[in-house]
């Protein structure tokens, strides 16, 4: 409730009176329900890039493992062209190392907004004073506390898209990994067509 002293374009209402206690509990629990969803969302997103993660590790550990095996094999920049495996796996692993980044980037915490209040922001002699009375410090408690949770749902809502938007583009990057093969293909033929490669 760091910012509760400001009060938000969206808030439109001006006498805290007509709030009474039944529409805050309402209020604030339909508040924390959105609030919920959106650290569920948050958790999902981050499960979803555990397990593509747990993909890119797999192919990075198989086409790896070759490369270390096979490498030595290459003298010169021709036979590694010529090396139809050899350059696949190569650069199959050159994506698969960013798919792994957007991954981590998703794994790695984004600090999300979660429910509840500390007492030392509740608290607070601004809401709890003696000339109000108490439906009014309840319904202006109300207030502040949906502002919060607002500024949390808002904060949220970013980092969803954040971890959307990286989860994207670790999908895209496995759809690129499973077209290499054929990019590959054709780039040795082009080369061979062309008399790079003899």
């Amino acid at each position: 409730m760091e910012n509760s002293n400001k009060i938000p374009t969206w808030l439109d209402i001006s006498d805290y009176s007509l709030i009474k206690k039944d529409h805050a509990d309402l209020i604030i629990e339909q508040s924390e329900k959105s609030l919920n969803a959106k650290i569920n969302s948050l958790e999902r997103l981050t499960d979803r890039s555990d397990k593509i993660l747990a993909i890119y590790i797999t192919i990075c550990t198989i086409i790896g493992s070759y490369l270390f095996k096979n490498i030595s094999s290459i003298s010169d920049i021709s036979q590694f062209f010529k090396n139809y495996l050899l350059f696949t796996a190569s650069f199959a692993l050159f994506f698969s190392l960013f798919g792994i980044w957007y991954c981590w980037k998703n794994i790695n915490p984004y600090l999300q907004a979660d429910l509840g209040e500390e007492p030392k922001d509740i608290l607070n002699s601004n809401i709890f004073k003696d000339t109000y009375k108490d439906d009014y410090s309840y319904s202006l408690l109300t207030i502040l506390l949906c502002i919060d949770i607002q500024a949390r749902l808002k904060h949220n809502d970013f980092i969803i898209s954040k971890k959307s938007r990286n989860n994207k583009k670790a999908l895209q990057i496995l759809l690129i990994i499973s077209i290499i093969p054929i990019f590959c293909f054709l780039f040795q033929s082009l080369l061979y067509s062309l008399h790079f490669l003899h």
